[in-house]
């Protein structure tokens, strides 16, 4: 059976990649025809192969590395075009895992799927008197997955082998994208997700925050049963402000809602997770957030949720800098932030006086041109932004975001995965803010956040602390497996940097030279 999956999904793959390869224009989601470019081409690719490919592409939009800026903004769009399997599978999957009848289980159970992804299907039904959701994964995933992943690897073998990347590995990525793909595929994995960012919404208090209760009793790998959300899909608001404004419009106003309201909720709340509670919803793609009646928001589907690995403090310092335009702060947090992460790879390494006096002043050096660096990218970001006499891409802050990555990358700095992730995330919601709202502005919803929680208050917050303690010495860290190679094989690293910089800016030279 296997090989004729694999070579049905060469011929598939074939056949959209020549249709592609051919096709001048485009109907957009407005319903207007455009041109075709090259990125929105690939995305369309991506899209229409579906299953992992489609998630392969969400992993490439994260690796600003890899692909020009263009590139990126267009993948951060994807959208699952999954089809439909017929429902005598999918009900042979439930009674595969549990050895009940999934009609016999749940009342008023409706045996049309309310929802479909690439991996499962969703249905709507009642237990002990709760409206429930009961989402199923497809029969036969893993083989097509068990195909694809060799397609990928093939792909992979071949670009790492041309030296297509230079210093990226493509098969580094593959890996990434493994491991996202396993807690997806583990839906007992989703059910922890979404029982921790529960479990810190009570904490906090927090009742303008949804999140659907999980029944634990019917969880398994394939089979997650949660609380069913009367609310508002934010997909399908988006959808109807373009088919039909004044009907939806008028049905927000009677529930209480203002969409510039909930729209910089969701991006102060992502920053809540990710700078306070250390854990983040990872894929808030329209069809994951809901609205409900006076200005609440929610979440559903927590297969990818990410985590703050580090002393996150810096990092939000570098926002607020951007926020306020103070260069300065911004390119020292970001800088600060990167280099604690150096620092503690570096480990014992650093405790060589020339060594240290290196990494300062290299440190400091490319503080200053990433402040210079910073300042059209910023600039060009408060103006466009909230202007909405500008098209939706230009009013993004995808753009702006992705420069100032690229920037950072200039002088070989490296981003964690951890924030490569949050930024993605945080991007996906302004472009999903801006489809909503027309005069929403993602500094001021920014700056809501602060208006919340002062960069004090984060400081001194539990999860800041925690991280510290874990990450923020030059001890042993859990689940890095520190050794005295990694130590040796971080200080060649930044020899290299420094060799590379120096070559580049005789100004750099001629200050380490008097070391």
């Amino acid at each position: 059976m296997q090989p004729f999956i694999f070579i049905e999904r060469i011929f598939l793959i074939s056949f959209i990649f020549l249709k592609y390869s051919v096709k001048k224009t485009y109907i957009d989601q407005f319903g207007v025809r455009q041109r075709l470019d090259n990125p929105i081409r690939l995305r369309l690719v991506f899209e229409d192969v579906g299953g992992i490919f489609m998630k392969f592409g969400q992993i490439l939009a994260m690796r600003f590395d890899l692909l020009p800026i263009n590139y990126a903004v267009a993948l951060l769009n994807l959208l699952d075009n999954a089809r439909t399997i017929p429902n005598n599978k999918m009900f042979g999957v439930f009674l595969d895992d549990t050895r009940k009848n999934i009609k016999d289980v749940f009342d008023n159970f409706n045996e049309t799927s309310i929802s479909t992804a690439s991996f499962a299907q969703v249905y709507k039904g009642t237990y002990n008197g709760k409206d429930i959701i009961i989402k199923i994964q497809k029969p036969n995933v893993k083989r097509y997955i068990t195909s694809d992943m060799v397609l990928l690897r093939i792909f992979a073998y071949i670009i790492d082998g041309v030296g297509i990347l230079k210093t990226v590995s493509m098969s580094d990525v593959l890996f990434q994208f493994k491991e996202w793909l396993h807690d997806e595929l583990d839906y007992t994995i989703e059910a922890r997700n979404a029982q921790t960012i529960y479990d810190n919404v009570k904490k906090n208090r927090l009742e303008n925050i949804v999140i659907p209760i999980i029944y634990h009793e019917f969880t398994t790998k394939r089979i997650i049963v949660q609380e069913f959300l009367y609310g508002f899909q934010v997909n399908k608001i988006i959808n109807e402000l373009m088919v039909n404004p004044e009907h939806i419009k008028n049905t927000l106003k009677e529930n209480g809602i203002d969409l510039l309201r909930v729209s910089n909720l969701f991006i102060s709340d992502l920053m809540r997770q990710y700078f306070i509670d250390g854990v983040f919803h990872a894929d808030p793609h329209p069809a994951n957030l809901m609205i409900f009646s006076k200005n609440k928001i929610g979440y559903i589907d927590f297969g990818i949720i990410g985590k703050s690995k580090y002393n996150n403090f810096d990092l939000l310092r570098y926002i607020n800098g951007v926020a306020e335009l103070e260069f300065k702060i911004a390119a020292d947090g970001m800088v600060n932030f990167i280099g604690t992460y150096i620092k503690n790879e570096m480990g014992s390494v650093l405790d060589d006086k020339k060594i240290k006096t290196f990494y300062d002043i290299v440190l400091r050096f490319i503080t200053d041109k990433l402040t210079e660096d910073f300042k059209p990218i910023v600039n060009d970001w408060h103006f466009h932004t909230g202007n909405k006499d500008l098209e939706l891409k230009e009013r993004s802050a995808a753009v702006a975001f992705l420069k100032m990555v690229k920037a950072v990358e200039k002088y070989h700095l490296k981003f964690p995965s951890d924030v490569i992730a949050f930024i993605r995330a945080l991007l996906i919601i302004d472009m999903v803010c801006l489809k909503m709202a027309d005069n929403f502005n993602m500094i001021k919803a920014i700056q809501s956040f602060f208006n919340l929680h002062s960069l004090e208050k984060v400081k001194t917050s539990i999860h800041n602390k925690e991280a510290y303690r874990i990450y923020g010495t030059r001890q042993i860290k859990e689940n890095l497996e520190y050794n005295r190679e990694q130590e040796y094989n971080m200080k060649e690293k930044f020899t290299d940097i420094v060799y590379i910089l120096a070559e580049k800016y005789p100004e750099l030279y001629n200050k380490i030279k008097r070391v």
